[in-house]
């Protein structure tokens, strides 16, 4: 009886993997979607002197008609005031860019990250082309690791998740930075293609803004481009957006004067956005990346203080190598090397 039992269950499986596996398949193929906006409208931060400032990156929306395309505000209100039970949201009217500095030492020398962080009301279910990560509370992560003469390296593109991580070198890395066998070649990351390099032809990082093209409902970088200040309002449609530190999501607040955090601070989901929840990746992925909460957004801590890994590789055996809270090591897990 215990063997029939093992046997059904197998066959149950591999039934529901048969059934499920062309969605996966489906969701791993980007369409092109609907055509972007023309002029396409950008989210444009204020000028300012600061490094995280004049570095600040430009999002370019493909539309911008649905609430769930647009950058928005975590904000947070009670449910249920009577019994304080908060609801934490993304409120789509205001968007709201968080920026931190951080640095970090190689053998090679010193350099500085300007970390940004953005996040949307949801990416919604989609049956073609399937979105695999569907869910509220969606985020994205820019990041510029600087020399020190505060010249752009590298680009580093990533979901709140990690999810979708690509490095993007620009004309200031010096060569033997990359990684062996490098192919000056577009890369090609499940159905989006981001340039080889980023081109500083000028010579001067702070002269040139760099814009972030995002893909309609799963909110995927479809490109990157570097563009001179003077020409992007020739281009674009401004939209406002708002730098804020990002120890403001530490603090969001409540009607009754109070703040809460947007991230769980106890128990087995610690350091994962309030709420966050990614069934399909749960459904199909978690099994076999042996993470429960595979897909789910969450805070982008310090190694030494947040008890939560931020792993690039869905590998089990790869999560501390690729852990992005250790840039250096990050870096080295997939080939880099500053």
């Amino acid at each position: 009886m215990r063997r029939l039992f093992s046997f059904l269950q197998k066959r149950c499986l591999f039934g529901l993997l048969v059934c499920l596996s062309p969605l996966l398949l489906v969701s791993c193929v980007t369409l092109t979607g609907p055509a972007a906006e023309a002029p396409a409208r950008a989210y444009l931060p204020a000028e300012g002197e600061t490094l995280l400032d004049r570095f600040a990156p430009l999002f370019v929306l493909q539309t911008s008609g649905e609430n769930h395309n647009r950058i928005g505000r975590p904000a947070a209100r009670y449910a249920r005031q009577e019994s304080k039970e908060e609801e934490i949201f993304i409120d789509p009217a205001e968007a709201v860019l968080f920026a931190e500095q951080r640095t970090f030492s190689t053998a090679a020398g010193n350099y500085t990250n300007l970390i940004y962080r953005i996040h949307f009301e949801s990416v919604p279910f989609n049956l073609i082309p399937f979105h695999v990560t569907a869910g509220k509370k969606t985020g994205l992560f820019v990041i510029l690791t600087l020399d020190s003469s505060n010249q752009p390296l590298l680009v580093t593109t990533v979901h709140t998740c990690g999810c979708y991580c690509v490095i993007t070198p620009t004309s200031y890395l010096p060569r033997r930075a990359y990684p062996d066998g490098w192919q000056f070649r577009e890369v090609n990351l499940w159905g989006e293609t981001l340039p080889a390099m980023l081109d500083y032809a000028d010579g001067s990082g702070e002269k040139r803004k760099l814009l972030v093209f995002l893909r309609d409902g799963t909110h995927r970088v479809r490109h990157l481009q570097i563009m001179a200040a003077g020409e992007i309002a020739g281009n674009f449609a401004p939209l406002p957006i708002r730098l804020d530190p990002m120890a403001a999501l530490k603090a969001i607040p409540l009607e009754d004067g109070s703040v809460t955090s947007f991230f769980e601070e106890s128990g087995w989901r610690n350091g994962f956005v309030k709420g966050s929840y990614k069934p399909w990746e749960m459904l199909l992925i978690s099994w076999w990346a042996l993470d429960l909460n595979v897909g789910c957004d969450k805070e982008y801590g310090d190694s030494l203080t947040s008890a939560t890994t931020f792993h690039t590789s869905l590998k089990p055996w790869c999560r501390s190598e690729s852990d992005m809270r250790n840039f250096a090591g990050f870096l080295g897990f997939w080939g880099w090397k500053l």
